[in-house]
């Protein structure tokens, strides 16, 4: 019952990231799926997560893409190109005052009203 929970916690956990939370938890969420080794992630490389074509579905309105670890995950943007669907991770900034992240830099922080932000162009899960 313990593990039916947790399962259902970290899905619905998740599902709530990608659908609301946008570009920069997609970004942690794909490097999360990447580092558990999930069968949806095929390759990365140059900050382009490459995507098992059989574990994406197209609807109407959303992309989906079937984790072996979450399930569906919504996605915002899919790309191809001659090496397959990828989706790209994008650039984020931190305030250097309290951490808060940022997709773009703002002026000010929202949360400390720090008015200095680091950007960050390394992409995540590449070494």
């Amino acid at each position: 019952m313990r593990k039916v929970f947790l399962s259902m916690f970290v899905f619905i956990s998740a599902f709530s990231i990608t659908v609301y939370a946008g570009d920069f938890l997609e970004n942690d969420l794909l490097v999360q799926l990447y580092n558990l080794q999930d069968s949806s992630i095929l390759n990365v490389r140059e900050g382009k997560y490459y995507l098992n074509s059989e574990k994406v579905s197209i609807s109407d309105d959303r992309i989906f893409l079937i984790s072996d670890i979450f399930g569906p995950l919504v996605l915002s943007c899919v790309v191809q190109d001659a090496e397959g669907m990828y989706v790209g991770l994008y650039d984020y900034y931190t305030c250097d005052n309290c951490g808060r992240s940022y997709q773009s830099q703002p002026n000010e922080c929202d949360s400390c009203g720090g008015s200095s932000f680091s950007r960050h162009e390394q992409f995540p899960g590449e070494d």
